[in-house]
């Protein structure tokens, strides 16, 4: 299955879509895929820009309707920001590069602006400092110890190799 959550949930209107293009245009099967994934992503695109242009207040003005219906709004962005990173590290693409064309990312990376869009500079880049900060070694890192042991094991050409001296009883 496909690591993209919007992409597996729009797969049936993709699959007729796909299936009446390709019957119309039989010799380009394959371009008909690439194209449909393409203008799914422009599409979705679009629809994100217009959401968060229509939902995010203009700088200086006074927001329109309730005091607390923006906050709401970055709170359920929030949330949905969450979710879809949850899902999109426990379903990685195969490369690193995919995850530039998979939509789930797209509408991840809206909702953490609209998120952190009224946030001040200085917390928007304290924010983002934290996040990025690595958090321990990530999964199957060696220790030091077994590292060193392995960069003795690798040496450069001609390199001599010290002895340690036996150790007195």
């Amino acid at each position: 299955m496909h690591p993209d959550l919007l992409q597996r949930l729009a797969a049936p209107i993709r699959v007729a879509l796909e299936r009446r293009l390709v019957a119309a245009f039989p010799g380009a099967a394959l371009l008909v895929g690439a194209l449909l994934d393409v203008a799914a992503l422009v599409l979705l695109g679009a629809l994100l820009a217009a959401a968060c242009r229509a939902l995010t207040p203009a700088a200086g003005s006074a927001a329109p309707g309730p005091a607390g219906a923006h906050a709401r709004v970055r709170l359920a962005a929030g949330v949905v920001a969450a979710g879809l990173l949850a899902w999109i590290v426990r379903h990685p693409g195969m490369q690193l590069d995919s995850l530039f064309g998979r939509c789930d990312h797209l509408v991840l990376c809206a909702a953490i602006g609209l998120a952190a869009g009224s946030l001040s500079p200085t917390w928007r880049k304290t924010v983002l400092a934290t996040v990025s900060v690595r958090q321990g070694e990530p999964r199957g890192r060696r220790s030091p110890s077994s590292t060193r042991r392995a960069d003795a094991r690798v040496r450069a050409p001609g390199a001599v190799r010290r002895r340690r001296p036996a150790a007195s009883p």
